[in-house]
């Protein structure tokens, strides 16, 4: 048999990095335009992967919320591949939490548009974390292809079995040597520019590819150059040698019957000639080779087939896919920024070991409904903080500002829900067996164990209660160890949602 060539377009799309969010969603807008255009008039555009992250859509629609029946269509053809990832996390960076709540919510939200892409998509973050395998095993997914970095040492073959800690296992691919570029490199650059992306002398010359603008201002003269209308252009005497380059970036793989072309790298645009290159490859190579505008699901179901067949010669490797050196794996970043991962460590544990678990116990018994939406919004914050580029601040000042923000933000609704929860559940507190108390302090312990430490509290103390020493004892009338700190005289506020404000001395 012929072997399958897969080529997928796609695009790596960073939610912000050489540009602060707002003006990368500006070019979103333009790529996703675009597609559309491109798929709704040229149904030989077979499909188009969208990153292995949903939350581009939802960022997309805010702009655009009238074409989502037109999004709807296509991903309920199988052209538009979304999913399973809300956002592209730094898992490394991350609380455990984080990372299985960004996909759970990825996984929901993809389904909410009509299908998800059940592929172990990590091609983005500084290094793969060991428990992945045991992370996407709970979604159904047991196929993961990735890059960042592993010794080519630890599996004679890119193809292997990833075993996690816990013995979890599943197909991993680390990729050719030119990872998730390599048509894009290879074939497509040159097929459509005339140029070699792996030249030494690789430049941008006045002149060519179309019309350049940047602006003159002293803010913005050393910003990128934009070429806002490029050409469509097309070489076809470029057609043999770029498929050529290409298959050299795939020999060595365990499944040599099918082979993945990633077509796309950072920030690219679907190019409309794409069909027709296409038709072009099979006119010089049919004879050898079948050649697909695919679906990188299509790609995966054909190599899980031949892996399963020759699974006695893969390898098992162990552990996180962070091999190094530095430079290829980028864990220098982990350095930078540090109030971003401050910010966000202490959010994450609100919501996990305080907001969620109050919230839980009050609904658990009866008191109000479960904050779910109020949950999800901080939730849905903190994914668009945690892309490996916006968690580490990799940018312009804006990006590092505009995350810290989103943090704060999902920080404030997690603090909400919690004294919100700890109130409801206070104000159901029996006080009945103490009659003539009127203060009680009440004490949550959100740990799954008993806990026996010293609590620091304010106690409010009615101004006209002239109080000589203070004794707290339990609800039973055992006494508590205190130490009086000090005194203040004070005037709070106490609102009422029925009547005016007072205050309370």
């Amino acid at each position: 048999m012929k072997p399958t060539v897969h080529i997928v377009s796609y695009t790596h799309w960073d939610r912000e990095f050489r540009w602060e969010f707002e003006q990368t969603r500006m070019k979103l807008v333009d790529c996703v335009d675009r597609l559309l255009d491109i798929m709704t008039s040229n149904p030989d555009f077979k499909s188009f992967h969208m990153d292995g992250q949903v939350g581009l859509l939802d960022d997309y629609l805010e702009i655009r919320p009238e074409k989502e029946e037109v999004i709807r269509a296509l991903v309920a053809q199988g052209r538009l591949e979304i999913g399973p990832w809300y956002t592209l996390p730094d898992c490394a960076t991350l609380h455990g939490e984080s990372v299985l709540r960004n996909l759970q919510y990825g996984v929901k939200v993809s389904r909410g548009y009509g299908s998800v892409l059940l592929c172990g998509y990590n091609v983005f973050s500084f290094g793969q974390i060991a428990q992945l395998p045991q992370i996407y095993s709970h979604f159904g997914i047991d196929t993961i292809i990735f890059y960042k970095s592993m010794n080519p040492k630890r599996s004679a073959l890119p193809e292997f079995i990833w075993a996690a800690p816990d013995g979890t296992q599943a197909y991993a691919s680390r990729l050719g040597p030119e990872a998730r570029w390599n048509y894009f490199f290879a074939a497509h650059v040159p097929i459509v520019y005339d140029m070699d992306p792996w030249h030494r002398d690789w430049r941008y010359e006045y002149g060519t590819q179309g019309k350049v603008v940047h602006t003159a201002d002293p803010e913005g003269y050393a910003f990128f150059h934009e070429i806002l209308d490029p050409e469509t252009s097309y070489h076809k005497e470029n057609l043999q040698r770029g498929f050529e380059r290409c298959l050299e970036t795939v020999k060595g793989t365990a499944a040599p019957e099918t082979l993945l072309f990633f077509d796309g790298t950072d920030f690219t645009e679907p190019h409309p000639l794409t069909p027709e290159i296409i038709a072009g490859l099979r006119e010089l190579f049919s004879d050898r080779y079948t050649i697909r505008h695919s679906r990188l699901g299509v790609y995966l179901e054909e190599l899980k087939a031949v892996l399963a067949s020759r699974r006695d010669r893969l390898e098992v490797v162990t552990g996180p896919m962070r091999d190094g050196p530095v430079g290829a794996v980028h864990s220098d970043v982990l350095t930078m920024h540090p109030e971003l991962k401050l910010a966000n460590a202490s959010v994450e544990n609100r919501l996990v070991r305080y907001a969620e678990p109050l919230s839980a116990a009050a609904w658990a018994m009866g008191i109000g409904g479960y904050p779910r939406t109020y949950l999800d919004r901080a939730w849905k914050l903190l994914f668009q903080s945690h892309p490996h580029d916006s968690i580490h601040g990799l940018g312009p000042r804006e990006l590092g500002e505009g995350g810290l923000a989103r943090i704060r933000q999902a920080g404030e609704i997690a603090k909400a829900v919690e004294r919100r929860a700890v109130s409801m559940l206070a104000k159901e507190i029996d006080t009945s067996a103490s009659p003539g108390t009127e203060v009680f302090l009440a004490v949550f312990n959100t740990a799954p164990f008993a806990r026996r430490e010293i609590v620091e509290a304010w106690i409010d103390v009615p101004a006209k209660v002239a109080l000589d020493a203070l004794r707290i004892t339990t609800l039973d009338g055992a006494p508590c160890g205190i130490q009086e700190v000090q005194r203040e005289s004070m005037r709070a506020g106490i609102y009422h949602p029925r009547n005016r404000n007072m205050p309370f001395y």
